[in-house]
Parts: C-alpha cells; sequence; structure tokens
C-alpha cells in the first residue's frame, strides 16, 4: 500500500502542474499560440485537453480511494460519518476559496441570489446547476466530487450485491441526463467525467492497476494520442487554428463521451506506470509535499496569481510568464502546504478535545 500511495504523489503533482498550466494562459498570454513567438503553429488545442489530463487523474484517484472504504459503508450510521468526515476534509478550505473568488472575480460570478450562494457553500452546483445557478470557474471541480461521493455511498448502501450495486452506479448518469434535458438542472460534466470515475472504482475492485505491464503502458500512450488526433481533428475541427468552437460532435452524444473517456482512462493508465517505474527508482519526498498541498493549491492558484499581478503586473508579456512561473508556482506551493498543514492541525487538536 506504501508504493500505491507515492505512485498516487507522483500522479497528483503532476495533475496540479497541468492544471496550473491549464489556468496560467489567463493570466498571462495564450504560450501555447507559438505565433506570439514568430512560429506558425498553434499549440492551443493542447490546451483544451489539459483539463481532461489533470482533472481526470484526480477523479481516478478520488474513485480508487473511495471504493477501499466500500466495506464501511453498510447502513446509514456509517454514511453519516463517511459524508462527515469527507465534508471536513474538503467543504471548510472550499468555503474559504469560494468567498476569495466572488470577491475578486465578481465579473465572473453569475446569480449570486441567496438559494444559490447556499447551493454553492454546500458543494451542491453541479447537482442543482441551473441557468438560475450556474457553478463557479475552478470550484465546480469539488461539487462533481462530492457528487460523485453522493452517488457511491448510496449505490453502496442499497446494493445487496455487486450486481445490483454496480447496476446502481451506471444508471446514476442516466437520471441526470433525465434532469438536465427535460427539466434544465443539473450539470452535464458530471456526465463527462463519469467514465474515469468509474473506471477508478473498477481499477481499485479488481487490482487493475497491480499487475500494469509495459506493453499495456505503450498502448496506453498510443490511445492518449489517437484520442488526442480525433477529440482535435473532429470534436474541435478548427482548433489547430485557434479556434475553440466546438463541432456538432460536442458533448452531445456518446461519441465525445467515448473519445474524452477513452483519452482519460489511456492517460491515467500511462501515468501511473511511469509513477511506478520512478517510485522504484527514487521517490522524492518534494513530491509528497506537493501532492500534500496540491487540494489547496488547486483552490487558491488563481487568486494567488490575481493577488500577484495586483502587487505588479508586468507590460512585457514574457516578464509576466515568467514572473507567475518561477516566483507566482514556487510562492503557490508554499502558501498550499501551510494552508492544509495548519488545517489538519486544526482539526487533530478540535477532534482530541
Amino acid at each position: 500500500m506504501e508504493s500505491r500511495l507515492k505512485e498516487f504523489d507522483l500522479m497528483r503533482t503532476l495533475a496540479i502542474f497541468i492544471i496550473l498550466m491549464h489556468h496560467l494562459p489567463g493570466h498571462s498570454f495564450n504560450f501555447y499560440d507559438f505565433t506570439f513567438f514568430g512560429i506558425n503553429y498553434d499549440m492551443s488545442w493542447l490546451n483544451q485537453l489539459n483539463r481532461y489530463f489533470g482533472l481526470g487523474i484526480f477523479i481516478f484517484i478520488s474513485g480508487y480511494l473511495i471504493n477501499r472504504k466500500k466495506k464501511g459503508i453498510k447502513n446509514w450510521s456509517n454514511i453519516k460519518v463517511f459524508v462527515v468526515k469527507r465534508y471536513i476534509r474538503i467543504i471548510p478550505l472550499y468555503i474559504i476559496a469560494y468567498i476569495i473568488f466572488v470577491t475578486i472575480f465578481q465579473h465572473l460570478i453569475h446569480n449570486n441570489n441567496v438559494l444559490c450562494i447556499v447551493i454553492h457553500l454546500l458543494g451542491l452546483q453541479i447537482i442543482f446547476a441551473s441557468k438560475y445557478c450556474y457553478p463557479v470557474m475552478t470550484l465546480w471541480f469539488v461539487g462533481l466530487i462530492i457528487s460523485y461521493y453522493y452517488v457511491f455511498v448510496i449505490s453502496a448502501r442499497y446494493s445487496r450485491n455487486n450486481k445490483i450495486h454496480w447496476s446502481m452506479i451506471i444508471a446514476f448518469p442516466l437520471v441526470f441526463i433525465f434532469f438536465k434535458y427535460f427539466f434544465g438542472y443539473t450539470d452535464k460534466r458530471f456526465v463527462v467525467y463519469y467514465g474515469i470515475f468509474i473506471f477508478g472504482i473498477v481499477s481499485e475492485e479488481y487490482k487493475v492497476m497491480d499487475n500494469l505491464k509495459w506493453h499495456q503502458i505503450v498502448s496506453a500512450v498510443f490511445v492518449v494520442i489517437l484520442c488526442m488526433v480525433i477529440y482535435s481533428l473532429i470534436i474541435y475541427p478548427g482548433i489547430f487554428k485557434g479556434d475553440a468552437k466546438p463541432s456538432i460532435f460536442s458533448f452531445i452524444g456518446l461519441y465525445a463521451f467515448i473519445v474524452t473517456n477513452l483519452l482519460m482512462i489511456g492517460f491515467v493508465i500511462a501515468s501511473y506506470g511511469f509513477s511506478k517505474y520512478l517510485c522504484n527508482i527514487c521517490c522524492s519526498r518534494k513530491f509528497r509535499t506537493i501532492a500534500y498541498a496540491s487540494y489547496c493549491m488547486f483552490l487558491f492558484h488563481r487568486p494567488i496569481w490575481w493577488a500577484m499581478l495586483k502587487i505588479n503586473n508586468p507590460s512585457n508579456s514574457i516578464i509576466k510568464l515568467l514572473y507567475l512561473v518561477l516566483l507566482g508556482i514556487p510562492l503557490i506551493i508554499l502558501l498550499s502546504y501551510y494552508l492544509q498543514r495548519c488545517y489538519d492541525e486544526l482539526i487533530s487538536s478540535v477532534s482530541r478535545t
């Protein structure tokens, strides 16, 4: 189990850096477009895929780890304990981030009525998403994970055997699709990322990753490359020209769902395999530190970059990019680590009293 946790630390480190690189153009400039550097080539399509690479790893790990808790979810008392522990772990830091986002990104926040605020504070913005209460940028991911937790505990509680358990897990996306298209509620991202969550559960249940072979890892890499080509050429046909407008093959059916989930599954398998290999060579403490801080890094990297640009906003785009990377990323890691550490110590001291 120890080696598995080390592998997950490496994967979390990779995932959070992918997310940082995905969001960085919004605070500096689109450095994926090489025409800025005088090269006639635009790789903006890669940044569109980064969200699936980074979030896919986080969701896979969530599915994998939650399935290890399945045997402890037998009655409502177990569910209550599970939910309370997850809320204590996730929600307070998320609420702090939400308040900061609402304060400094007011132009990007919509529908700030009382009900919508309550929905967001409880992390239910994916389940109750609508035109009246749209999920907040970046922070919507917390609501996605919480909704997956609810799906899992309900299916684990009411399933008398594995067949019923899996039937319920498979049926939940259909319920979300029904409410989305007939009543205008729920967020379609629940369905988009659901496959990689299930893959995490299956991987733990049947120990898929434990006996991973190199030829399987190489195959996963080819799957990722193939899906990247299909995604960029068919789902976003103009993406090589910097046009991110989706085609009719975007998220309106099973086609895009299959392609994006194959993309995420292939990337997860490849990253797990390489992480396992690196763990056999070395496992730096720096990776464990970044993995430990990754949740706070995800929550607060945008506000930290925002504050840095308020203090000093270089007019030169390259200098601004270097400023946010060379100074900003170490600062994000440092502040996130100590914030997570202080919060964990606070929880530990409260539980002892």
